[in-house]
């Protein structure tokens, strides 16, 4: 059982341009997770990964990521590597990818 208190201290330890329009000291792991992991995914370092990989499973990362609707061309592409999953598979990808008609 992992410890609400102690993984928002991770959160402290995020960059904190990620969250430069909220109170990151407001942030909860649990009930803010969606925003925590897709600002991450988008805007975070290697070391802001780091502590998300920490912070989450795989599993609640990948089902946060696929359902997002607030992720880029290449966020989608790297975490489909990294999660082994189809681009398609992410929620913004049929977004992105609209087909031309002429």
């Amino acid at each position: 059982m992992r410890n609400t208190e102690n993984y928002n201290n991770y959160i402290k330890l995020l960059n904190k341009r990620i969250f430069w329009d909220l109170h990151i000291d407001k942030l909860d792991y649990k009930q803010d997770k969606q925003r925590i992991i897709e600002r991450i995914a988008v805007h975070g370092t290697e070391n802001d990964e780091k502590i998300m990989n920490i912070m989450y499973s795989i599993r609640t990362i990948r089902k946060c990521l696929i359902k997002s609707d607030s992720l880029n061309e290449k966020v989608i592409q790297y975490y489909a590597f990294v999660l082994n999953e189809k681009e398609k598979k992410f929620k913004c990808y049929s977004r992105i990818h609209v087909p031309m008609t002429c």
